[in-house]
C-alpha cells in the first residue's frame, strides 16, 4: 500500500522535484495466491483481483499452470480464491482491464512459445452474491481481429476496448486497435502524432479519455525510457518531451493513478538485476498542456495547490534521480527470478476458514454497492475497543451491539446472524441486510418525511459481516419503556406512532413488520425500526436474494398477509391499528388465546375485544376513536383507510378531546 505526501510538480524551467511517499507491507490471511510474477490484477471497489501469471521462472520452459481467481478483500485483509469452470487457460503476458463490473481479458501467452489472442470477461458484481461464470467473448463474423500478442497495453473507455503494441513470440508491434463491446468488432486505428515505436511489456495508465503509456521492450530486446499520451477521442499520439528528473528506461512495470497523478512503481533493466527499481515517480497531469494538432506535450511551470495527503501514516523521503532516455542494455524475455513455492512457510491457516474469507468477502461487495448508492461507510470510525463483547439484544434474525464511534457518539451496530448452513443461506441473509440498510437510506427525504424514522448513520464491515449504524436508542422499545412510565398519557405515543407511518408511506416505504418491538424509544423521541421486512416503491438496486418465505408477526398481521397476499400499506395500516391497541390496553392483541386461535380469528374477522377500562364504551371521544381501529382492521384491505387518515383523524380527535 502506497500514500503520497508533499509535492512533485515541475519547478521553474519544467524540472521535476522529489516527493515523499510511504509504503507499507499489508499482513494478509485466508487462501492467499503463490508467488508469481507477469499476472494482472485490478481494483474493483475494495476488492483487489487478481488473475494468471507464472508461479517460477527457473523451469527451462515457462508455462502457466493457474487460472484461479484471486480476491483480496483490503478491508479485512482477507484472501480468498475461486476455482471457477469453463476458464480461459493458465497464462502470462496478458492484459486485463475493467469495463463496468467486468473484468476483461485479452491475449497472454501460456508458453514463451504459445502466444494468444482470446478473449474473456468474468462479471465482478457476481462476486458477492451470484455464481460468477468466464463467458469468452466471441468476436463477429466478418470481423478483423488483432495479431495474437501478450506484453500489451489494454484499457477499456466507454464500450470500447483499446489494445496497443505487444509481442508475438518473434516480433513486437505498435499497433492500435479498438474493439466494440457493443458490436463485438475490432478495428485497426490509423492514428496520427508521434505514434510510439514498436514495443512489449510497457505500462499503461487512463485518466479522462488520455491513456499514458512509459516503457518497454524494444525490437532489439533492449529497455525503453520514452512516455506518451494516447488521446482516444482524437486518436492521437503525443510524445513527452526529455525532462531532467524522470523515470529510468525500463519494463515490467506499473502505472498507477492517484489522485490526477501517474505513478510509476519498479520494473527491470535487467533481470539479472530485478530489484534496482527502488524510486517511484509521480506526474501531475494538470500540468500538461497539448500542442494544436499533433506533437511534443508541453509541461507548465510553476507550482499548483494540487499536493495530495497521508493519513495517520509516517513519511519516507525517497530520492529521484535524473537519467537519460536512451535504450539500454538487453533485457532478456523474462524478469524477477523466483523460487516456486505453493505455501507459505510459517502460515498459521487456523485463523480463518474458507467459509469466513468468503463470508467476509460478500460483506464487503454490499458495503461498496451500499457506498455506490448514496450510504457512508464508518468502519474506520468504530472505535473496536468500546463495542460490547457479546450482543446486548437478540432478535429472532439478528443482534444488536452498543458500539462508540472515535467522535463519541454511541451508536447501535445491528447484525444479521448467519447460519451453520449452507453457503447460499448466508449469502441470502447478508443480501437481506443490505436491503435493510438501503431502505433505510431512502428515509432521508425531507425533514418532515423522515421524522419518526430511526437514521442511518451508516455501514461498516464488524467481525467480517455487514452491520447497520444507526444512533442508540437508550430507553429500548415503545412497550418496555411505557411499562417503566406508566404514567405517560399513550395517546400521545400513538400520535407519534401514526405520523411515523404517515411518513413511511409518503416516502413510498411499506414497513411489513410494524409491531412496538421494532418501535424504538430515545432520549426525547421515537422512531420506527426494524426494516426487514421493508419494500420499497422504487429500487435503483437490485438484490439478489430470495425472499419468498414469508416473515411476519402473526397478532399483528392483516388476514390477507396470513392467506399468502404480499405486504401492502393497506397491511401496514392493519398493523398500526394493532399497535396502537397495544399502547392503549397495554396487552397482547388476542392475548386470551394460543397462535392457532388468533389464525381463526383473524381469518373469520373477529377483531380484538375492546379494552374497557382504557377505551369505555357510550364516551364520544373514546368511541370515535375505537371506531378509529375497528376501520383499519376492516377485512377487506380496500375498506381500510390510509395512514394520512388515520393521522388526520387522530388529530382531529385529539383536538376534540374533553380538556385539551
Amino acid at each position: 500500500m502506497i500514500g503520497i505526501s508533499g509535492a512533485s510538480n515541475p519547478a521553474e524551467g519544467g524540472k521535476l522535484t522529489s516527493m515523499e511517499i510511504i509504503a507499507s507491507l499489508m499482513e494478509t490471511t485466508g487462501d492467499r495466491p503463490s508467488p508469481r510474477g507477469l499476472h494482472q490484477a485490478v481494483l474493483y471497489g475494495s476488492q483487489l483481483v487478481v488473475w494468471g501469471g507464472l508461479l517460477s521462472y527457473d523451469q527451462p520452459n515457462k508455462v502457466a499452470r493457474d487460472n484461479s481467481v484471486y480476491i483480496l478483500n483490503t478491508r479485512s485483509a482477507r484472501w480468498s480464491k475461486l476455482d471457477i469452470q469453463p476458464a480461459p487457460s493458465a497464462r502470462f503476458w496478458h492484459a486485463v482491464c475493467l469495463h463496468e463490473s467486468k473484468l476483461v481479458v485479452f491475449g497472454g501467452a501460456e508458453s514463451e512459445q504459445q502466444v494468444l489472442g482470446d478473449q474473456w470477461s468474468l462479471d465482478l458484481s457476481t462476486l458477492g452474491w451470484g455464481s460468477p461464470k468466464w463467458q469468452q467473448i466471441q468476436v463477429a463474423q466478418g470481423s478483423p481481429s488483432p495479431t495474437k500478442r501478450g506484453g500489451h497495453a489494454m484499457f477499456a473507455y466507454q464500450d470500447k476496448l483499446y489494445v496497443f503494441g505487444g509481442y508475438t513470440g518473434k516480433t513486437v508491434l505498435n499497433d492500435t486497435w479498438c474493439f466494440d463491446m457493443t458490436t463485438r468488432t475490432w478495428a485497426e486505428l490509423k492514428c496520427s502524432g508521434d505514434v510510439p515505436s514498436p514495443r512489449a511489456f510497457l505500462a499503461a495508465a487512463l485518466i479522462g479519455d488520455a491513456m499514458y503509456v512509459s516503457g518497454g521492450v524494444s525490437k532489439a530486446g533492449k529497455a525503453l525510457g520514452d512516455a506518451y499520451i494516447f488521446k482516444t477521442n482524437e486518436q492521437i499520439w503525443y510524445r513527452f518531451p526529455d525532462l531532467d528528473l524522470q523515470p529510468s528506461a525500463r519494463w515490467g512495470h506499473s502505472l498507477a493513478v492517484y489522485g490526477g497523478r501517474v505513478l510509476v512503481i519498479g520494473g527491470t533493466r535487467n533481470h539479472k538485476e530485478p530489484n534496482e527499481m527502488t524510486e517511484i515517480h509521480s506526474l501531475d497531469t494538470s500540468l500538461i498542456q497539448y500542442p494544436k494538432g499533433a506533437g511534443e506535450i508541453i509541461i507548465k511551470s510553476g507550482q499548483t495547490s494540487h499536493s495530495p495527503v497521508i493519513e495517520e501514516s509516517s513519511v519516507e523521503a525517497v530520492e529521484s534521480k535524473p537519467v537519460d532516455t536512451e535504450e539500454t542494455e538487453h533485457t532478456g524475455m523474462i524478469p524477477l527470478r523466483e523460487e516456486e513455492s505453493d505455501s507459505h512457510s510459517g502460515e498459521d491457516k487456523s485463523t480463518i476458514t474458507k467459509g469466513d474469507a468468503i463470508t467476509a468477502e460478500m460483506s464487503v461487495i454490499e458495503i461498496d454497492r451500499l457506498v455506490a448508492h448514496g450510504c457512508r461507510d464508518i468502519t474506520h470510525q468504530l472505535d473496536l475497543s468500546q463495542v460490547s463483547d457479546y450482543p446486548v439484544v437478540s432478535g429472532e434474525f439478528s443482534d444488536l451491539y452498543r458500539a462508540t464511534l472515535r467522535t463519541g457518539q454511541v451508536v447501535a451496530l445491528k447484525c444479521r446472524r448467519l447460519s451453520a448452513g449452507g453457503l447460499e443461506e448466508n449469502r441470502a441473509s447478508i443480501a437481506h441486510a443490505a436491503h435493510e440498510i438501503y431502505v433505510i437510506s431512502k428515509c432521508r427525504a425531507s425533514r418532515r418525511e423522515s421524522a419518526r424514522i430511526i437514521e442511518l448513520t451508516g455501514v461498516a464491515l464488524f467481525r467480517d459481516q455487514l452491520v447497520m449504524v444507526s444512533p442508540w436508542m437508550e430507553r429500548g422499545n415503545l412497550m418496555q419503556f411505557i411499562s417503566q412510565n406508566p404514567k405517560r398519557d399513550p395517546h400521545y405515543w400513538c400520535y407519534y406512532v401514526v405520523s411515523g407511518v404517515a411518513n413511511l408511506h409518503g416516502l413510498g416505504i411499506i414497513h411489513g413488520n410494524l409491531k412496538p418491538a421494532n418501535i424504538l424509544v430515545g432520549d426525547h423521541s421515537l422512531k420506527i425500526a426494524g426494516f426487514g421486512n421493508a419494500t420499497l416503491s422504487k429500487y435503483e438496486l437490485k438484490f439478489a436474494y430470495s425472499n419468498d418465505e414469508p416473515r411476519f408477526s402473526l397478532r399483528w398481521t392483516a388476514p390477507e398477509i396470513l392467506d399468502g397476499e404480499a405486504k401492502s400499506k393497506a397491511s401496514d395500516v392493519y398493523a398500526l391499528g394493532t399497535v396502537i391497541y397495544e399502547i392503549i390496553s397495554g396487552a397482547l392483541p388476542y392475548a386470551e388465546v394460543n397462535d392457532t386461535e388468533v389464525v381463526l380469528k383473524v381469518m373469520k374477522g373477529e377483531v380484538p375485544s375492546r379494552p374497557e377500562s382504557q377505551l369505555p364504551s357510550g364516551v364520544e371521544y373514546f368511541d370515535n376513536f375505537w371506531a378509529i381501529l375497528t376501520k383499519c382492521w376492516a377485512y377487506d384491505p380496500a375498506e381500510r383507510p390510509t395512514a394520512f387518515d388515520v393521522e388526520r383523524s387522530h388529530d382531529e380527535l385529539h383536538k376534540n378531546q374533553p380538556g385539551a
